[in-house]
């Protein structure tokens, strides 16, 4: 768990603004590219369903290269997994968009995705699972400019780092008070090793 989390971290938390204009080494494009794709794959980068079709045929046009009808035949995106549940309908689309990239090399296609991925809401959002009141599930999300709050993948609660005044954490009860706001907002975290690092973190931000 704490591996992961670093890894993340690694990435996304401390540069997440950052993925396509300080990147200097294509060796580290292509490892953003790789998480990016990754963190849409298993739907912690959830994305409409153009854009959805967009990313895919990056993907696509990264991995195989111009389309080529003796090649490529019918059903060919069908062999590659984009999104949680896949349908026949989103691999269709993926391949109308590859057919126009024609001429596009990998390392383009791979700039583009990040490029599209970067529209995102939840692009760069380091989310951690914690409960609230009555046991309800909630995610904190560590951003450039603040924490932010999901429930059922829905923004509740946002946070400026400048107006945050305490945090205070204790084993897996996390409590972050908000300047100006009579906010106080108490939550559980999973894991305990979860938690020291979010807090860890937090405080750095709010020196």
């Amino acid at each position: 768990m704490t591996a992961s989390i670093l890894h993340d971290l690694t990435f996304t938390l401390e540069e997440p603004g950052c993925y396509v204009k300080q990147l200097p080494k294509a060796k580290s494009s292509y490892q953003f590219f790789l998480q990016v794709k990754q963190d849409v794959l298993q739907g912690r980068l959830p994305c409409p369903v153009n854009t959805a079709a967009q990313l895919g045929a990056y993907a696509i046009q990264s991995e195989l290269g111009d389309y080529d009808p003796y090649k490529h035949t019918a059903g060919y995106v069908s062999e590659y997994r984009f999104v949680p549940d896949q349908k026949e309908e989103l691999e269709e689309a993926i391949e109308r968009i590859h057919k126009t990239l024609m001429g596009q090399a990998p390392s383009e296609a791979e700039l583009n995705y990040l490029r599209t991925a970067k529209s995102l809401e939840m692009y760069g959002v380091d989310l951690h699972p914690v409960y609230g009141e009555n046991k309800s599930e909630y995610f904190l999300g560590l951003t450039p400019v603040g924490v932010v709050v999901y429930k059922n993948k829905k923004q509740v609660g946002k946070y400026f780092w400048p107006r945050i005044t305490k945090v205070h954490f204790k084993e897996t009860q996390f409590e972050l008070r908000v300047l100006g706001k009579d906010v106080s907002l108490c939550l559980v975290l999973s894991f305990l090793e979860t938690g020291s690092l979010v807090y860890s973190l937090i405080t750095q931000k709010t020196r």
